[in-house]
């Protein structure tokens, strides 16, 4: 004799609930680990704005008409250096995020999940391209995160996007180890990508510098300095910012 009709309903019934408890499971399982990498996210950004605002305790006292030139002006050097011998200068650009300590090693990827005091961090650091020898004389290329949060070199989009801010902003400043306020003038915006001729001028002479960079009225003797980040919205994008030392 065959299964009434309550039989069967009874046990689609169950398995339609059990199905729904398993789905609930499983969204809950999604939910958690996305609220997980939220958190972990956010404690990450924290840490790292933490980190920076503390050394900005200790940076060199950048304005737009002086550094700091007190009887104790080499200690902010000695401090930041005792944290990080790596570190070769401080950059900051008035009206942005931007206000951060320099590093260069050896390479280009320990500085990408590293942060300044060596802690293990998406933020990273703002570095100089390990391949450059010179320091800030000739060509010099920095590196950073364009980081979600807005910190690092993510405000270097406000020269794309913001005409005003373009107009407002021109210049990018750098106290060098043991040097003078370094002034460059911004003179140049680029959305660009890898393969941009700039990222090929790395340790180049200054004549290949010079020929490359003359069609922007760039004299033979000027300094450039580059700001580079990534732009997300294309693969290998790159967002270049380019000043010459005045």
């Amino acid at each position: 004799m065959g299964k009434s009709y309550k039989e069967v309903d009874s046990k689609k019934l169950k398995s339609g609930r059990l199905r729904f408890a398993a789905l609930i499971v499983v969204f809950a399982a999604i939910g958690g680990f996305a609220l997980y990498n939220l958190l972990s996210l956010y404690l990450a950004y924290t840490a790292a704005q933490n980190e920076y605002e503390r050394l900005r305790e200790f940076a060199p006292g950048i304005s737009q008409d002086s550094i700091d030139s007190s009887p104790d002006a080499s200690e902010p050097f000695e401090h930041l250096i005792s944290i990080n011998p790596d570190y070769i200068g401080w950059l900051y650009i008035e009206g942005t995020r931007i206000d951060y300590p320099i590093v260069q090693s050896f390479n280009n990827h320990q500085y990408l999940t590293t942060t300044f005091e060596g802690q293990n961090n998406a933020s990273g650091a703002i570095f100089m391209d390990s391949r450059i020898e010179n320091g800030f004389n000739g060509f010099s290329l920095l590196h950073g995160h364009n980081m979600r949060d807005g910190s690092m070199f993510a405000d270097l989009f406000l020269f794309k996007n913001d005409e005003e801010f373009r107009e407002r902003h021109t210049e990018i400043l750098v106290v060098p180890l043991h040097g003078e306020l370094l002034r460059y003038r911004v003179f140049d915006i680029r959305y660009t990508d890898v393969n941009d001729k700039v990222y090929s001028l790395i340790g180049s002479d200054r004549a290949s510098i010079y020929e490359y960079f003359s069609q922007f009225g760039i004299p033979e003797w000027a300094d450039i300095i580059a700001l580079s980040t990534c732009a997300h919205d294309y693969r290998d994008g790159r967002l270049l910012i380019l000043g010459v030392a005045e």
